[in-house]
């Protein structure tokens, strides 16, 4: 490789300072004289900036995805946290006054590049720049190499530039048709780099001035350009990387102890010119406004936080400033990193977001609009629209019939509404940015202005205000009724109160319910949900032996307050009703199957069944029974059903007739031991219980036995006395 000296960056305070053209012979009176002409050039260019400080410049913005080309994970950018004072840190002095970028070093010699010869002398340099406010260990972006060129043949580069926190700073790039410094160029694309010391001097290459090396393949126009610098075993690498051909370059030179690239926080560039950030050069034969072709930096993989965008023309000969100027303070990407921000000045364009630096013109485009309603209405007055064409502001009321429009490239356009009395005509596509040829059918949504009320029939305390739901230009949204505050809502859209407002003590018991919380917005004014207050009301048998739903009436339930209801038990098979157990205010207890209760707080009645104990008694004995204080018999061949209370214990003993009878057994009686003659059962459900009886066999034996024996006495008697006579 050769090398070579490219122009390296300015600093308005060096100005008349820095030696271009100069010979190596130059003599010591030379130098104190070119030091007497750099003193007046100072005071000179001291006026200029303020006077070009003066010029207008503006900061605008749009939305803008991004898609790009990842890079290799070596060659990420990675960040750190900035310091609190990022000037100081990159070991340059802080200033409020502003300082430019140095301007690149012309090209000295030629060896190793073939010339091309040029009518005129490079003499106008303008540099469109972004200054990171971030620090970063490593830097990495992709670059559009784009041919472009002045009428003397001078082209661009682009560059990466890294202002390392040991106030060192290095410079990596691609250049096309870069100048030598008595005019020519280097044909094609070219690898640029420099370094700088902490005093503002090129210390690489060695000969004082910029760099320029081969590729070690073609780069075309138009390819994808990795540029990265990135610190390595104590040096600073400059590589760039064609990700079309595969072409590379790189160089290396000592980092001088250093491990990051600094951000500039207070301005975007310190004492010497030097930043960290993106740059896109051109050296031109004549005074240049303007007129870059678009080129893209890019770097999807780290978002940039914050950034200065700035622009500056300097007279390269003499060094004075024609004109520069930068946003007034960095520009934060952080709430919408993808969002595009402009920066113009003299006709030279910036735009950047947290992904992508651009610079150049904007070309026309033609975007084609028309609308429609989501409902078929016709809006009172018809939607505007606003863009720029040629640079001046353009409006055009927009019809059902699509139109087409010219508007500059990367200009924004805006659409009003139409707002009339209590209805009015909104769209989505209020806004957007001229990037490419296009056709946008605007949706309007036809919406009424309505305020959500709501009131509270029957009492109560402690409830809340309900939300609503409605929609507003297609999307769900909601609001609290009652606040007085009015909304737009599209026109034959659903809207929904809450169903019962929040705020009972006890929600499972009271509540306010809406009789109809829902509907369609149909015209503007008040809508407004009636609520009633309502207490649960339980009505059970307190059984689970027995089905509610057709023993009591009415069912459970939520009952307006102040209402009066009926209540009711019915017979039942087994089941005795013995009346009501009630609890709450207006709640009734009694032995009456049927009563009324009036509804003022929460109610429970309770149904009270008792369980029926159906005893019956064989032939040949009885059966008593006793519970508490209550006793009684069930004689014999008869049968007999008690009621007790569910859990009620009964006692129970069997009774045979005479000693003829002896008891057998229970039939029936869960639980129950069937040979025990007396005992007890826990009574929760109906029971049919039978004490059995038969006659007692063994006693009849006996009697029997008895018989005989007597009856074959008497015989004998019988026979003896007929011998005997």
């Amino acid at each position: 490789m050769y090398q070579t000296t490219p122009l390296r960056p300015r600093n308005i305070s060096d100005f008349g300072m820095r030696k271009l053209c100069m010979s190596t012979k130059d003599n010591k009176l030379f130098r104190v004289a070119t030091l007497v002409v750099a003193a007046l050039l100072v005071i000179s260019l001291t006026s200029e900036i303020s006077n070009t400080q003066q010029r207008s410049s503006g900061l605008f913005s749009y939305e803008s995805g991004v898609n790009l080309a990842g890079f290799p994970a070596s060659h990420h950018r990675s960040e750190i946290l900035a310091s609190d004072d990022s000037t100081a840190s990159a070991g340059g002095s802080s200033s409020s006054a502003s300082h430019f970028p140095h301007i690149a070093q012309f090209l000295k010699a030629a060896n190793a590049f073939h010339i091309h010869n040029s009518v005129s002398s490079p003499s106008i340099d303008e540099q469109i720049g972004l200054t990171f406010t971030q620090n970063f260990n490593s830097l990495a972006y992709n670059v559009t190499a784009i041919e472009q060129n002045d009428s003397a043949d001078y082209g661009p580069a682009y560059l990466l530039n890294g202002l390392s926190n040991e106030g060192y700073w290095y410079q990596v790039g691609i250049s096309w048709h870069w100048p030598y410094e008595n005019g020519g160029y280097v044909n094609g694309f070219a690898l640029n780099y420099e370094a700088f010391n902490p005093s503002g001097s090129s210390i690489f290459p060695s000969n004082g001035g910029g760099g320029i090396a081969n590729f070690t393949g073609s780069i075309n126009n138009g390819d994808t350009v990795l540029l990265n610098l990135y610190f390595s075993s104590g040096n600073v690498t400059f590589s760039a990387y064609d990700w079309n051909t595969s072409a590379s370059a790189s160089e290396s030179y000592s980092a001088e102890g250093a491990t990051l690239f600094a951000g500039l926080t207070n301005e975007f560039a310190n004492s010497n010119g030097y930043f960290s950030g993106l740059m896109t050069e051109q050296y031109q034969a004549n005074d240049y406004y303007g007129g870059e072709e678009r080129v893209l930096y890019s770097d999807p993989a780290t978002p940039v936080s914050s950034a200065w965008m700035w622009i500056d023309e300097f007279n390269a000969t003499s060094r004075q400033l024609v004109f520069g100027g930068s946003t007034p303070s960095p520009v934060n990407y952080g709430s919408n990193p993808n969002r595009l921000h402009h920066y113009s000045l003299e006709g030279a364009n910036a735009a950047s977001n947290a992904y992508e630096f651009l610079t150049g013109t904007k070309p026309i485009v033609f975007l084609t609009f028309d609308y429609s309603t989501q409902d078929d209405s016709i809006p009172t007055v018809p939607p505007l629209l606003s863009y720029l064409s040629a640079g001046i502001p353009q409006f055009a009321n927009l019809t059902n019939t699509p139109e087409s429009y010219e508007m500059d490239y990367d200009s924004a356009w805006s659409l009003t509404g139409s707002v009339s009395a209590n209805q009015a005509w909104f769209t989505n596509d209020t806004s957007g940015i001229a990037i490419s040829n296009q056709t946008i059918s605007a949706l309007y949504y036809h919406v009424y202005n309505v305020t959500f009320d709501f009131n509270v029939l029957l009492g109560g305390t402690g409830y809340s205000s309900p939300w609503v739901q409605y929609s507003f230009e297609g999307l769900e949204s909601n609001t609290t009724a009652g606040s007085g505050k009015a909304v737009w809502a599209d026109s034959e859209s659903p809207y929904s109160f809450e169903s019962d407002l929040a705020g009972s003590t006890n929600s499972s018991y009271e509540r306010w319910l809406a009789n109809f919380p829902s509907g369609n917005v149909t015209a503007g004014g008040n809508i407004t949900a009636t609520y009633f207050h309502q207490y649960y009301i339980t009505i059970s048998t307190g059984s689970s032996s027995l089905n509610n739903s057709s023993l009591v009436s009415p069912l459970s339930g939520w009952y307006n307050s102040s209402a009066s209801i009926s209540i009711s038990e019915k017979n039942y098979t087994g089941w005795q009703p013995e009346g009501w157990s009630g609890s709450g205010e207006g709640s009734y207890s009694g032995s009456s199957s049927s009563a009324t209760v009036n509804v003022s707080s929460p109610l429970s009645e309770t149904a009270i069944y008792y369980p029926g104990l159906t005893i019956s008694a064989e032939s040949g004995g009885s059966v008593s029974y006793k519970f508490g204080s209550v006793s009684g018999t069930v004689t014999a061949g008869t049968t007999n059903t008690i009621y007790v209370p569910t859990g009620t214990s009964v006692s129970l003993s069997s009774n045979p007739s005479s000693f003829l009878y002896s008891f057998t057994g229970w039939e029936g009686g869960l639980g129950m031991s069937k040979s025990i003659e007396a005992q007890s059962i826990v009574i929760n459900s109906p029971v049919i219980l039978t004490a059995a009886f038969s006659y007692n066999y063994l006693v009849l034996s006996i009697i029997g036995a008895i018989a005989v024996i007597v009856a074959l006495s008497v015989l004998m008697i019988i026979l003896r006395s007929r011998r005997g006579a």
